[in-house]
């Protein structure tokens, strides 16, 4: 009678830990789908750091020109000052004059208040610098968007210097 007894409850155990696994399994799926985890952002869907570019003197002529651009426009009550993307196409250059536009824009929120916006333009034609890179990091003050921080990165054309991007300049 005791190898019976045995037997069952090593088989009331097993079938206990069978339904605590699948409970197990099965709350997690549950979870799982209510809740999903978020993958993490692969680098290409977070902006360089900050240390990866040359930062601009905010005491510049471009720092001090953009000012100047953006303080008239909010005067005249231009929409594109209330857009951070726009803001910062316009620190970077755009529109500009010869009617090119960036290649690639791309915007990024890291936290209320605050946009990051990198503007790349390739297939420039100047002798050395075949693209570049200009990083506007932007801080809403009240009803202003204000350049925080801006810096560059460059590629070089063949045999004119780095072709990955760099801070350096091209020769």
């Amino acid at each position: 009678m005791g190898g019976v007894v045995r037997a069952a409850l090593k088989l009331a155990l097993a079938a206990l830990i069978c339904f605590g696994l699948a409970s197990c399994f099965l709350g997690a799926f549950i979870l799982c789908s209510v809740f999903p985890i978020a993958p993490r952002p692969s680098p290409s869907e977070l902006p360089d750091e900050r240390s990866d570019y040359m930062p601009y003197d905010p005491n510049s002529v471009r720092f001090a020109r953009f000012n100047g651009q953006y303080s008239a426009a909010r005067n005249a009550h231009e929409p594109w000052t209330e857009d951070p993307r726009e803001v910062g196409l316009r620190f970077a250059g755009y529109p500009n004059v010869d009617g090119t536009s960036p290649d690639i824009v791309r915007v990024f929120h890291p936290e209320p208040g605050k946009t990051i916006v990198v503007v790349i333009k390739m297939g420039l034609m100047g002798d050395s610098v075949e693209a570049q890179k200009i990083r506007v990091d932007l801080v809403r003050e009240v009803d202003v968007w204000r350049v925080e921080w801006a810096g560059g990165q460059w590629r070089c054309h063949g045999g004119r210097g780095d072709w990955y991007w760099h801070t350096g300049l091209c020769s």
